[in-house]
């Protein structure tokens, strides 16, 4: 069974350790305490010479990214093509650093459910999207698209699983979480228009 708590709190442990520079957060940027290097598998095939067809065809096709692993070292892939729009590139990328997060050595269902969960924590932490709501009295998908930089299907599925969740309690970890982001959530309030690039 999928271990949805263990995957929110390796994301926000994680984003504790950034300096928080606005509500957006961009997966290849981020300091990390492991060797976590990005690239294209376009990228990667033409600098290995390794064919782009054993990444994208068979039965366990490569869809959107995966993470090869080199010892203590990891090289997340995107497909450039397969991902061509940057927002849901950005949850790729925070799905595959999920997975090195939460130790995954088997990618099956369960481990894929929680690489989702971390990513959308990482990429619209809902504590943060909670103190929105609490200070605006509303949470729309297409304002948390625009404010997070995420695609519009990531927001809608954020804001509805948010709708469901009959109480909410702020752990420390949280507490600090939204304390190091209320300037930039207090910006985005200001502003009832996000621009979403």
């Amino acid at each position: 069974m999928a271990d949805y708590a263990r995957s929110q709190l390796a994301a926000t442990q994680l984003l504790l350790r950034q300096q928080i520079t606005g509500l957006a957060v961009e997966p290849e940027r981020l300091s990390y305490d492991r060797d976590i290097c990005f690239d294209t598998l376009q990228g990667y095939c033409a600098a290995t010479g390794a064919r782009l067809s054993d990444f994208i065809s068979g039965d366990e096709a490569l869809r959107d990214g995966c993470t090869l692993r080199y010892g203590e070292f990891y090289l997340v892939l995107a497909n450039s093509h397969g991902v061509a729009n940057y927002k849901r590139r950005k949850f790729t990328l925070a799905h595959e650093v999920g997975h090195i997060y939460l130790g995954h050595s088997w990618h099956g269902p369960e481990e894929e459910k929680e690489a989702n969960w971390f990513a959308s924590q990482l990429l619209m932490p809902e504590c943060v999207l909670m103190e929105i709501w609490r200070r605006d009295g509303k949470l729309l998908a297409q304002d948390v698209a625009g404010w997070f930089f995420v695609s519009d299907a990531a927001a809608h599925n954020r804001v509805r699983q948010l709708q469901r969740t009959r109480r909410y309690r702020l752990g420390t970890e949280e507490k600090q979480l939204v304390e190091r982001y209320l300037p930039h959530i207090l910006a985005a309030l200001r502003d009832p228009y996000p621009v979403s690039v």
